[in-house]
C-alpha cells in the first residue's frame, strides 16, 4: 500500500489493513488516510480537541492519541494520530475513525470514510453485474483496459436507466442486455414496453414457422 498512495493523497481503507508504523511514516511523508480502528487497539490518550458548536451531533469525540508499534530493529515506537468518534444514527452504531489529517473538521473525517462505503458498493455492484472475476491479460495496461470498459459500461446503462419510465432493477437490466446486444431496438421503447415486444417476437416466430411449413409442402 505504501507505493500505491503518493504523497498528499488521501487512502480510505478498511481497518483490516491498519500499519502502524506504515502510518507513522505516512504522518512523515505527507500521506494521509482515513480508517477504523481496530477493536483491539491499545492508545495513549494524548488530548482531547473542542468540538466547535456547528459540529453535528453524530460526532461524540475528537482527541489525538499514540498507538505503539516495533519498527524493523525492534524499537518501540508510536504513531500519532487523530481519533474520531462518530454515531451513525441509522445503525445506531459508533464508529471509531482513525486519522492523520488534522486540519480538516471531524465531520468531514466522517463524510471521507462514508465516500470508501460508497466505493465499496459501487465495486459490489461491479462483481455482481459484470465478468471482472477474471482478466484476459495479466499486463498492467490490459487489466486497465478491462476496468475502464467495464466502467463505462456501468455508467452507460445507468444513464439509461434513469430515462426509463418502468422501475427495473440494474441486474434484470444487465441479464436482458446481454440476451440483446444484436437486437435492433430503441432501449427506452424496448425496456418500456418489453411485453409488447415479446408478443411480437413469438408473432414473428410463429410466422416465419408457419412460412416453413408451408415451402415444405
Amino acid at each position: 500500500m505504501q507505493d500505491v498512495v503518493k504523497k498528499g493523497e488521501v487512502a480510505l481503507f478498511d481497518k483490516a489493513y491498519n500499519n502502524y508504523e506504515l502510518f507513522d511514516t505516512w504522518n512523515q511523508n505527507e500521506t494521509y488516510f482515513v480508517t477504523r480502528l481496530k477493536n483491539n487497539a491499545k492508545e495513549r490518550f494524548i488530548k482531547e480537541f473542542d468540538l466547535p458548536q456547528a459540529t453535528p451531533n453524530e460526532i461524540l469525540r475528537d482527541a489525538q492519541i499514540a498507538l505503539a508499534y516495533k519498527n524493523e530493529e525492534g524499537e518501540q515506537k508510536e504513531a500519532v494520530l487523530r481519533l474520531v468518534s462518530y454515531y451513525h444514527t441509522e445503525k445506531n452504531k459508533v464508529y471509531y475513525f482513525l486519522t492523520n489529517l488534522f486540519d480538516l473538521p471531524a465531520q468531514q473525517i466522517a463524510d471521507l470514510y462514508k465516500k470508501r462505503w460508497a466505493i465499496e458498493l459501487l465495486f459490489k455492484k461491479i462483481k455482481q453485474n459484470f465478468p471482472l472475476h477474471y482478466f484476459y491479460g495479466d499486463n498492467k495496461n490490459a487489466i486497465q483496459i478491462q476496468i475502464w470498459v467495464t466502467l463505462i459500461a456501468l455508467l452507460l446503462i445507468t444513464i439509461m436507466k434513469r430515462r426509463l419510465s418502468k422501475p427495473w432493477a440494474f441486474s434484470n437490466l444487465v441479464s436482458l442486455l446481454e440476451k440483446h446486444l444484436f437486437t435492433y431496438a430503441k432501449f427506452t421503447d424496448f425496456f418500456n414496453n418489453l411485453e409488447d415486444f415479446a408478443k411480437q417476437y413469438v408473432k414473428n416466430k410463429q410466422n416465419i414457422e408457419n412460412q416453413m411449413s408451408l415451402d415444405f409442402i
